[in-house]
């Protein structure tokens, strides 16, 4: 598990209470598909072709019937993406 599959607690304090926000470790498809700049019928056709963009689909993991994406790897997706151009 990578240090972004944790949730990130920032804490800062204003007026001299303290306010905090957490991010979230996994993005629904909608959200996942704003967050790589794809349309979400785009990633929902990548999980059933293997591919998106030119290159294999980020990675997803399933949770019953729901699925959801990592931040993790989705960073790490564009990242490849952007070095393979």
């Amino acid at each position: 598990m990578t240090q972004a599959d944790t949730l990130t607690i920032l804490a800062k304090p204003i007026r001299g209470y303290y306010y905090m926000s957490i991010e979230p470790v996994l993005l629904k498809s909608k959200e996942a598909a704003i967050h790589i700049s794809y349309s979400d019928d785009s990633l929902r056709r990548s999980r059933v072709t293997g591919r998106l963009g030119g290159m294999a689909a980020p990675k997803h993991v399933k949770i019953g019937r729901t699925v959801r994406y990592r931040v993790s790897d989705l960073s790490e997706w564009v990242k490849n993406l952007t070095q393979n151009k």
